[in-house]
């Protein structure tokens, strides 16, 4: 008995078929629509403040608006403030290396949602939770960018290990890399993958990040919200 596995891919779905002896015995979908969107990012429009729950809820096109918590709003790169930064603790592991909810290095601030965001006002999101029951996705104003070997904060000033790479030798040596091959004023998380790796790797990883990175910025100024910028 000869079996044949067969993908086909496009924008809407996923299918996969077994055939045994030339006839389908079994087919699987998977619809796009039932996929995360955790790491999207998205520009949005911000359609009303909670100033009591300090939070605000954003128009990213979805079947529900996003939330956004003061504390997800990078207001040093919306505003130029100039915050005391938080010491990065280590990453608890490889697949917590994107910096949502509170991870290293997000400044600290006391300003208030209603004196950063106003009704209307167009920003860059990115998913941080999906949606779930009646509730809309959370997102945050913080932009992440994961590459094969660093995690790319642009708007982080920042350097952070993560902590399965745990000789304290090579944290110093990858501190010491990324330092001279990041881009100035960026932040960067080397996950567990960078351990061991050459300057090469970070160098290729940085850059290719980096250009990403202009590039999503440059679409999201042509379009309006709500609108997919990067998935």
């Amino acid at each position: 008995m000869s079996s044949e596995i067969f993908i086909n891919s496009n924008q809407r779905e996923i299918r996969v078929a077994l055939m045994e002896n030339n006839l389908l015995v079994e087919l699987f979908i998977e619809h796009n629509a039932h996929k995360g969107i955790v790491g999207n990012i998205y520009k949005g429009k911000v359609t009303k403040i909670l100033p009591g729950m300090q939070v605000a809820f954003v128009d990213i096109g979805l079947e529900k608006a996003g939330f956004l918590y003061v504390g997800d709003i990078d207001v040093v790169d919306m505003l130029g403030y100039e915050v005391d930064a938080l010491a990065p603790p280590p990453i608890e592991d490889e697949d917590k290396d994107l910096p949502f909810e509170g991870k290293p290095g997000r400044p600290h601030h006391d300003l208030k949602i209603q004196d950063i965001l106003q009704d209307d006002q167009e920003i860059l999101v990115q998913i941080a939770k999906n949606p779930l029951g009646t509730k809309g996705a959370r997102i945050t104003n913080y932009i992440t960018l994961p590459g094969r070997h660093v995690v790319y904060m642009p708007t982080i000033n920042n350097i952070s290990i993560s902590r399965r790479i745990e000789d304290e030798n090579e944290k110093e040596r990858l501190k010491q890399l990324i330092s001279e091959v990041g881009n100035e004023g960026a932040g960067y998380i080397v996950r567990t993958a960078g351990q061991e790796a050459m300057r090469s790797d970070f160098e290729s990883d940085v850059s290719f990040l980096h250009h990403l990175w202009e590039n999503l910025k440059k679409k999201s100024e042509g379009i309006s919200a709500p609108h997919l910028v990067y998935e």
